[in-house]
Order: C-alpha cells, then structure tokens, then sequence
C-alpha cells in the first residue's frame, strides 16, 4: 500500500501556498492519520520544530513520542508560547459546515481558541477541502493572515495514487485534475 497523503500535502503547500517548510515552527492540530501524514511531511521538509496538538492531550502525546516531535496541550496560554509560522488542521472540527450550518458556530468557538492574534501573521492550511471557506480558515482570515483550503491537497494526492496505478507520471495529469475540481 502507499500513502499519497505526504506527498499530497507537502506538493501543495509549497506550489500552492508558496510555502517552504525548511526551518520553520509547525502546530499541528489533530492525531490522527491525516496529522500523522503532515508531520512526515514536515519532518522530510526540514521544519524546525513541529508541535502537535490535540482536543484529547493524551492522544497528541502519545503520537508525538512516537513521530519524535513536542506536543502541546488545546490551551490558550500552552499554544501561545509556540509561536507558529504554520498552522495546519488535521481535524475533523468544521468538515462540511458553512457559515449558518448547525455546528458552524461550535466549530468557529473551538478555533476561537487559538490565540493568533498573539502569533505573527502565521499561514493557515486546513486538509478540509469543502467548503473551501471553513470555521478555521476564517479565524485566521479575520487576522489578516495567509490561507489555504485542502482541495489542491486532495488533487495532488489524486495525480500521485493515478501515477501509482497507471505509470503516467503525476505532473503530467495534474492540470486536468485541477481544471476539472476548478470547475
């Protein structure tokens, strides 16, 4: 089997986003496969530092002991000490709700949380690629901060698992993909 969620990620932050992950502080927020993945991704990159988070504190700790990287516990005051230039989503928390959806202002609380007024203009990522606006990404974008949504992820990760199947190399497929998801 393969796993074409580190090269999905790690392909569209930086041609997407424009973002080297080369020697920079990454939160992570989430602990599962999809967290797990983007730490790979950022580990291979050469982040600095790469601190995971989490609602449960128990289930960031034990994945970050085992991918070698800090954890933080979900409050105000632990995550303002990390100082990130990325944060990423790995969560479930805003998946398929829109501005006035039952859940959208839950979802808007938890992220309230966040203290990225406190932080210097970090760059967003959520892995959630629908809605392309989520509860995330709007905390971040009500700071003025860069943003990106999880669609270019999902195409890339879609180009790299056709060139696992079929041999055609992944650059070669990718614009169909994207005109095709862009329309």
């Amino acid at each position: 089997g393969f796993n074409t969620d580190v090269v999905g990620f790690s392909d569209d932050l930086r041609e997407t986003a424009a973002f080297d992950p080369g020697g920079c502080t990454a939160l992570v927020l989430g602990a599962g496969g999809a967290a797990a993945a983007v730490v790979v991704a950022l580990q291979q990159a050469g982040a600095e530092h790469v601190v995971l988070c989490n609602r449960t504190d128990s289930h960031a700790l034990k994945m970050a002991a085992s991918m070698n990287v800090q954890s933080c516990v979900f409050q105000e005051d632990a995550l303002r000490d990390v100082r990130p230039d990325l944060v990423i989503n790995a969560t479930s928390c805003g998946l398929a709700l829109k501005s006035g959806d039952e859940g959208w202002d839950e979802a808007v609380g938890f992220f309230g949380q966040l203290p990225v007024a406190d932080w210097s203009q970090p760059t967003a990522y959520d892995l959630i690629y629908t809605p392309r606006q989520t509860a995330f990404l709007s905390r971040f974008d009500r700071m003025g901060c860069p943003t990106h949504h999880g669609l270019g992820m999902l195409v890339r990760q879609g180009a790299m698992s056709f060139q696992l199947w079929t041999g055609v190399p992944r650059k070669r497929v990718l614009p169909t993909m994207e005109e095709i998801v862009s329309s």
